[in-house]
């Protein structure tokens, strides 16, 4: 899912300022390459999560970049060698660094550089401040914007007639949760008149009184328009990308999978990577199109081998396989509540999905699907099921990202194969998204039973957490605080959505480092504070594990370290 603002807690982001290893097969995550002194901290509360929140302890020694030994201040302050460098804790709680299993960091970064709309609350607020980002951005050729909350324009809505009055610029305006767009007939006119009607008769294109396109486009629909849009120099995608890590580092977080990379965003990452300057361990889950063949696949084998490099990673892939609840696309198995004709849409049918899902996995790629409905995710697990034993004997690890709805019948079924449960905790709250738009799609009772963490984790799944920022906060505590309360962390809270479903900090927290960890195959080398392993570690201002549920999204975190090395605060130099 490719959502976020101001005005809707689930949205709140992350402002980016511009200034200006395991072995899986025969791919290495390679170290950073700048190797860490050797460093002992004390006067510490080490939570290693070997075994969850239960060991403890007061000190850790690293060395070249690993850890050596955990014990108390005294055992480890004498293995003090002359130029050690000791760190002095004053109490705080050392954790492992956090894993954020499905997220969009490359494409955010550049998010962040051009229009922002995500605070604007109806129609008329979009376009006031569309027009003044215009009128102070002339020097752009082309306007492209993010963040349309679809409530927002839910009434009243949003259309080309209304951007042709602000400029005859290519404009491009995105919805928060990607899944759907908005242009000016600048662009719309570009765009094949038979390709467009196509999508109109399938409902992936909207129209105005006359029958003519309003210019909105939804899903598959957005490549038409997408095409006609230049975007960033490789340069600049790479120094904003530069900033995103750095952010991402300031939140704890250590290790990504970015979870739909196309082209333009694995250079990126790989221009960071040969330059030594990734401070992330990053999987990049590769973009996949349905009709792809032979040829396309072993395109993306030779992505997967050339872009391969220290701490970039490029064996998984991505398949979109439904569209969302709030317009009526993500898959059901039950028609919708406003119009029973409707069971949602895919973006492959069954036979389609098994077949790309066999040649990913044939060619030893994980497959990270998108299944907002519960058709979806029943599609998505009947296409793995085949190839369960290959797939364990192969370590792929295969995921199904989002995980809105599942049909109690489906819950067992993860862990019998293997499949990770990647979630996106900060979405489980009452917010307009839910009670203005999904509770009219799926009804009351439909509604209660979406996210539903605690049962996936009881029926066995290993549960992965991701923000897929920018749709929702970056910031992981943030999202634990929600998947513990099911309530809105920065508002006077409602009701709980569906408490039942709300996990424990133990479990939310293993979601975020040792189930990371594993989604991303780097289980053998971080995830726990180990003996042998990476020293990636945080250090945070409060304990979470001593605090209530509603406090635990107001924790900062102190420092970040990668193998030793800090990369939160950078030093200056």
């Amino acid at each position: 899912m490719i959502r976020q603002t101001k005005l809707l807690p689930r949205h709140s982001f992350l402002t980016l300022t511009l200034s200006s290893l395991l072995l899986v097969g025969s791919i290495t995550f390679g170290a950073l390459p700048a190797q860490a002194k050797d460093l002992i901290i004390h006067n510490a509360r080490i939570v290693t999560m070997e075994d969850h929140l239960q060991t403890s302890y007061q000190a850790m020694s690293v060395v070249d970049g690993r850890i050596e030994k955990l014990g108390s201040d005294a055992e480890i302050l004498a293995l003090k060698k002359k130029k050690t460098k000791v760190i002095d804790c004053h109490g705080k709680l050392v954790l492992p660094g956090l894993h954020d299993s499905h997220t969009h960091l490359a494409e955010g970064a550049l998010e962040m550089t051009q229009l922002r709309l995500n605070d604007c609350r109806n129609l008329a607020e979009l376009i006031e401040k569309t027009k003044d980002y215009i009128k102070t951005h002339a020097e752009l050729k082309e306007i492209v914007g993010h963040g349309i909350a679809l409530p927002a324009v839910a009434e009243a809505p949003l259309t080309c007639t209304d951007l042709d009055k602000l400029s005859n610029k290519p404009i491009l305006l995105y919805s928060e949760d990607g899944h759907s767009l908005w242009v000016n007939s600048k662009i719309l006119n570009r765009i094949d008149k038979n390709q467009l009607q196509e999508k109109i008769k399938e409902k992936l294109a909207g129209t105005l009184a006359d029958g003519s396109a309003s210019g909105n486009l939804q899903e598959e629909a957005m490549e038409l328009a997408e095409s006609f849009i230049k975007g960033p120099s490789r340069r600049h995608f790479a120094a904003v990308l530069k900033q995103a890590v750095e952010n991402a580092n300031s939140l704890g977080i250590t290790s990504i999978q970015d979870a739909h990379v196309r082209d333009n965003v694995l250079r990126a990452y790989y221009d960071l990577a040969r330059r030594k300057d990734l401070n992330l361990r990053v999987e990049a889950a590769l973009a996949t199109r349905p009709d792809m063949d032979a040829g396309d696949l072993l395109k993306l084998q030779a992505k997967s081998y050339n872009y391969t490099c220290g701490n970039l990673r490029a064996r998984s892939a991505k398949i979109f396989l439904d569209g969302v609840i709030e317009t009526g696309t993500a898959a059901l198995i039950k028609p919708y509540d406003d119009n029973q004709e409707n069971l949602g849409r895919t973006n492959l049918d069954q036979l389609k999905l098994n077949r790309l899902v066999l040649e990913l996995v044939s060619r030893h790629f994980q497959v990270h699907i998108h299944a907002i409905g519960e058709g979806a995710v029943r599609m998505a697990l009947d296409s793995f099921e085949p190839l369960s034993e290959i797939s364990k004997s192969e370590d792929l690890r295969n995921m199904i990202a989002h995980l809105e709805l599942v049909d109690e019948h489906e819950l067992p079924r993860f862990h019998k194969l293997g499949v990770i449960a990647n979630i996106q905790p900060y979405w489980a709250f009452r917010d307009p998204y839910v009670t203005k738009l999904t509770v009219p799609k799926l009804g009351q009772l439909r509604t209660e039973r979406i996210y539903p963490f605690a049962s996936l984790s009881s029926s066995g799944a290993r549960l992965a957490a991701g923000s897929d920022w920018t749709v929702s906060t970056m910031n992981p505590f943030k999202a634990m605080q929600v998947a513990m309360t099911r309530q809105a962390v920065d508002e006077t809270p409602q009701a709980p959505l569906n408490p039942k479903e709300a996990l424990t900090l133990e479990e939310i927290l293993s979601a975020y480092t040792t189930g990371g960890a594993y989604a991303n195959h780097l289980d053998k080398v971080c995830g726990t504070l180990s003996p042998g392993k990476y020293a990636d570690f945080i250090v945070l201002d409060q304990d979470i594990t001593k605090l209530p549920p509603n406090q635990i999204g107001q924790t900062k975190v102190l420092e970040t370290y990668l193998e030793g090395k800090r990369v939160f605060p950078l030093d200056s130099k």
